[in-house]
């Protein structure tokens, strides 16, 4: 009895094990750096600036199944900006309304919330403030000429890359209405 007891506990025990590996076994371990550009964005009339007030970086040690969106949450908590000081908001996608996605919608850093800001605009142009990415990464130290497509949103893009940069942009948006 004692012996059948002794093999169950092993099996049980090996099964996740090796349920894990075989989980991973086609995912590549991936270091992602995730950058967060922080802008003060003033507005005047029909324009805007710009002026840099920080910017802080990270590396995500990841894989190249991982989604960015993914990926930049965990970067949020290694940078110690706890769940409460930041929201993803859901949106639609543009092309294809049965979608949605995770959009950044806002970051609070240093006792300043950076947060979507679209009621500056004006008769000619859409203008506000929001939260952009871009990004480009390189496999096995390729650099590829392909950067993250920052028209889709953080959930629409893998990590792609054994190694990879985001960049996060606080700035201020311009667009002509006509």
């Amino acid at each position: 009895m004692t012996l059948v007891l002794s093999l169950v506990m092993v099996l049980g025990m090996a099964v996740p094990v090796l349920a894990d590996d075989t989980a991973t076994a086609n995912s590549t371990p991936a270091s992602v750096t995730v950058s967060f550009e922080f802008n003060d964005v003033t507005f005047d009339g029909d324009n805007y600036d710009n002026d840099k007030v920080d910017s802080i970086s990270t590396t995500v040690v990841t894989t190249t199944d991982a989604t960015l969106y993914d990926t930049v949450v965990k970067a949020l908590s290694q940078l110690n900006i706890s769940e409460s000081d930041y929201v993803f908001k859901t949106v639609t996608d543009f092309y294809d309304t049965s979608k949605t996605h995770k959009a950044l919608d806002s970051i609070t850093y240093q006792d300043v919330t950076y947060a979507t800001d679209s009621t500056h605009n004006t008769a000619n142009y859409y203008l506000g403030a929001g939260w952009t990415y871009d990004g480009s990464y390189s496999n096995n130290g390729f650099v590829t000429s392909t950067k993250y497509n920052s028209y889709n949103y953080l959930d629409s893009n893998t990590v792609t890359g054994t190694s990879a940069n985001i960049k996060l942009t606080y700035g201020g948006y311009k667009y002509s209405k006509s």
